[in-house]
């Protein structure tokens, strides 16, 4: 009999929960996009754009504006449904028929694992995919400049532990490399260097060719210089893809495309790639937010007390920017090498998790 009663109250709780985060999810996305709206209206009006680019400009947005509101949208309704739960004196009720706050816990927890899932497709995958097209939307019709291609200045890879690259500017829509500069080393001694003008990808082929260039050999004392026309037998350790692909476009990666970026970097001997690790992990340790807000939720609206939803949107907020500044201040620390690049992106969760755990164990007692 308990046990169907059980079931019943988680039932009943599951679809309070659901029904009020997705009322705040609406409600979030409309706020959002309403204040973006005046934001944008003047731009909208001077390039004259009609109503179906406006509503295409939105549907690229939502999935950020999805990504970035849930975790505080799955926190207002932990508190608002727990809240009304107290103030009905359901809560109670539950706890006279000897169900405690922890087992009452499992419907919010079951629907926000949920949401965690969703909150994980969209930062790993969806996101990044439509954040491009977003930008390239406000370069085409709003003017806006972007970094959405993988053209660079001033790069310098260590290809292999003897062989160093330097490149001038790399053109990622050409996939060539202008000022290209290559030297080779036995040990601390510089054996051969490579001067050239430019440098191609033959995607057909899947090789560098380089052209219009001069050979300088060192040996002993001797330098001995030699012209080329082109050059297609110099193997490299990166491909056009890899090169194109820098730290200004973490963002625009899939998860997948994170990792294979990650493993490019270790691989080719480029720039320290401590950010892209953090933002990696931030891409997986963001989502998890939304199972961590219910011990803070829950526990907080545990207690009868006077307040309207009001004062439950603003305790949201309030978490959310706390947990978005906490994130951001490890992720800086992280960018810089002064905290390990994996725990700065799972820092903020594991504060707020010792709070909601704390929280909730101050809650049952």
């Amino acid at each position: 009999m308990k046990i169907q009663f059980v079931k019943i109250l988680d039932r009943y709780i599951a679809i309070r929960y659901l029904s009020a985060f997705l009322f705040g999810t609406i409600a979030f996305i409309a706020l959002f996009v309403l204040i973006d709206l005046i934001e944008h209206i003047d731009d909208f009006i001077d390039r004259k754009l009609t109503l179906l680019p406006i509503l295409a400009y939105y549907g690229y947005f939502l999935p950020e504006i999805l990504k970035l509101i849930i975790p505080i949208s799955a926190l207002l309704s932990a508190l608002f449904v727990t809240g009304a739960l107290s103030k009905q004196m359901e809560l109670t009720a539950m706890k006279s028929g000897g169900i405690s706050l922890y087992r009452i816990l499992v419907p919010f927890l079951a629907i926000a694992l949920l949401i965690t899932l969703l909150d994980f497709y969209l930062s790993g995958w969806l996101v990044p995919q439509t954040t491009r097209e977003k930008q390239r939307f406000e370069s085409i019709n709003l003017g806006k400049n972007f970094w959405v291609g993988g053209s660079r200045s001033n790069v310098n890879i260590m290809d292999s532990p003897t062989q160093l690259v330097s490149i001038g500017y790399y053109d990622d829509y050409t996939k060539t490399c202008y000022a290209l500069g290559v030297q080779a080393f036995n040990g601390k001694a510089l054996i051969w260097r490579l001067d050239a003008e430019r440098m191609k990808y033959d995607t057909t082929a899947q090789k560098w060719v380089i052209e219009n260039g001069y050979l300088r050999v060192l040996n002993n004392d001797k330098e001995f210089i030699t012209r080329i026309e082109q050059l297609d037998t110099l193997e490299f350790s990166f491909t056009a893809k890899e090169l194109g692909e820098s730290t200004q476009a973490l963002e625009l990666m899939t998860l997948p495309e994170h990792r294979a970026f990650l493993k490019a970097r270790e691989r080719g001997g480029f720039e320290s790639s401590d950010e892209a690790v953090v933002k990696y992990h931030t891409k997986l340790s963001f989502p998890f937010a939304c199972l961590i807000v219910i011990l803070i939720g829950v526990p907080l609206s545990a207690q009868k007390k006077r307040s309207g939803i009001a004062l439950e949107a603003g305790i949201s907020i309030l978490v959310g920017f706390l947990y978005m500044g906490v994130q951001q201040v490890f992720g800086t620390l992280g960018y810089k090498g002064a905290v390990n690049p994996i725990l700065a992106a799972w820092m903020p969760n594991m504060i707020f998790l010792i709070v909601g755990a704390v929280m909730l164990f101050k809650a049952q007692k």
